[in-house]
């Protein structure tokens, strides 16, 4: 039996409908019988080999059985567990520690994302979300990358969100102004190609970021009275402004 997302609402489509989409994909939840290959009629069936083999063969890139990871670094240890042992869905979410699911049109990130209690990194590049809701994260996560959204407001982000928090790439959305943060220990942040037009403001915003060492910026201002180099001199960490 597949595992149900959901049915999508229009164009809604979630993060634990395309999560479950991957996982239903790379039929984790079928081992070790034999994959449901359309191309494979005579594939030999997976549970007839000694556990050491099925391990190489879905290590095996030429193998029948192999699993692309590119959405996960995970996936191939998974692979290896789901070959000599039945998996549940529980064991599967409870596994990954990364995952990479960039253009894959994700308009929102629901709270089944808290059911990935080890997830450390999130990359949610090059979607249509347009905001997310720190409560909704996991509460190790320590890498968030948001880049090429639709994000006008982290507003959400910024309350109750992982304490953990040492990276997040916002670079390429739609914000205009940035509320109060408080991420306690940040060390890179990263805004480029917004639509943040005063780099004092924004500096003066994200000073209650002690751990701050890295803030990338996109300049886009060509105005000489905003003294950029009294801005730099009077930060803590390095501005990089382009």
């Amino acid at each position: 039996m597949e595992v149900k997302a959901g049915s999508p609402l229009h164009s809604r489509r979630t993060f634990y409908q395309v999560f479950c989409h991957l996982v239903n994909k790379s039929n984790f939840l079928k081992y070790p019988c034999a994959l449901e290959l359309s191309n494979c009629d005579q594939a030999p069936f997976l549970g007839s080999y000694e556990a050491y083999e099925r391990e190489a063969l879905v290590r095996d890139p030429k193998s029948i059985w192999y699993i692309e990871n590119e959405w996960s670094p995970d996936v191939k240890s998974l692979a290896e567990q789901a070959v000599v042992q039945k998996l549940s869905l529980k064991d599967i979410e409870q596994t990954f520690e990364t995952l990479i699911l960039r253009g894959k049109n994700i308009t929102e990130v629901d709270r089944s994302v808290l059911k990935l209690k080890r997830l450390r990194c999130l990359i949610l590049s090059v979607n249509n979300i347009t905001e997310v809701f720190g409560s909704h994260l996991p509460k190790c996560l320590e890498i968030l990358e948001l880049y090429g959204n639709q994000i006008e407001d982290i507003s959400k982000l910024c309350q109750n969100s992982p304490p953990g928090l040492l990276y997040v790439g916002l670079g390429q959305n739609r914000l205009h102004t940035l509320p109060s943060t408080n991420f306690p220990v940040l060390c890179t942040l990263d805004l480029t190609d917004n639509f943040l037009s005063n780099l004092i403001e924004v500096v003066a915003q994200l000073k209650s970021l002690g751990s701050l060492r890295s803030l990338a910026f996109v300049w886009k201002s060509h105005d000489p009275c905003l003294g950029l180099s009294r801005i730099c001199n009077n930060t803590a960490y390095p501005v990089m402004v382009s």
